[in-house]
């Protein structure tokens, strides 16, 4: 239930960027929280969505199948349904965040390795493979990077090794942006979530953690897709 504040604030957010930019960047498909009864996946979102009073339906395999062919569960599996969820073109929503900084008066500077930085009473210095630049304040969002750079997110933040599937589907209609909402799946198997087809072909599947594989620096994460990987991810698809 914290999460939806800053959910209905991004949702602002994000329609004031695509108004910027006069593209579509937010596109809602409705939204899954699937998973038992007592799940937390699934009895997390129901408390957050009557908590917040979200517009939500829960739906059994069957009403599911009926509505969105492109699932085919079983009991005891319940699906919370949300007509607000979606998914983000994120490659576009970078780009519409750099064109609006342009506008906005900011100077870019691509392929430009961060070095190390301090900070004093004066401000932040930062230093680049190119150079040395001089700052009010710094904003830092190098994801899986942060806990080499924050001395305070090492033990919170652990690079860890993800896998992502782009699956074909065997009757495309039922995985369009308009017959398939995203999901987030709780089973047996492990938790999962998909997207449907966008941009590209195929539907987008993963399991979350995948196989629990942690490094101490991104340089040092396996990047290549083992058999082993994509039997995971198949197998919950089957």
């Amino acid at each position: 239930p914290s999460y939806v504040p800053l959910l209905h604030r991004a949702y602002e957010l994000w329609w004031a960027l695509e108004r910027e930019v006069a593209e579509r960047l937010l596109v809602l498909t409705g939204s899954f929280d699937i998973g038992t009864e007592e799940s937390l996946v699934f009895g997390g979102a129901l408390q957050a969505a009557r908590l917040h009073q979200l517009v939500h339906e829960v739906l059994t395999p069957v009403e599911i199948r009926r509505r969105f062919p492109g699932y085919a569960l079983t009991a005891p599996l319940l699906g919370l349904y949300q007509p607000q969820g979606g998914l983000l073109a994120a490659e576009r929503c970078i780009v519409a965040h750099v064109q609006a900084a342009l506008r906005c008066g900011a100077t870019m500077h691509g392929r430009e390795a961060l070095a190390g930085w301090d900070s004093s009473g004066g401000g932040v210095v930062v230093r680049t493979a190119r150079g040395t630049y001089r700052a009010q304040r710094l904003v830092l969002t190098a994801g899986a990077w942060m806990p080499q750079l924050l001395a305070s997110y090492r033990g919170i933040m652990q690079p860890e090794r993800q896998v992502v599937v782009w699956m074909q589907p065997r009757t495309p209609a039922y995985f369009q942006v308009d017959t398939f909402p995203v999901f987030n799946m709780a089973v047996e198997e492990g938790q999962f979530y998909g997207l449907p087809v966008y941009s590209i072909p195929g539907f987008k599947l993963a399991r979350w953690h995948h196989l629990e594989q942690t490094v101490d620096a991104p340089a040092a994460l396996d990047r290549a897709c083992h058999p082993e990987d994509e039997a995971i991810v198949r197998a919950r698809v089957r």
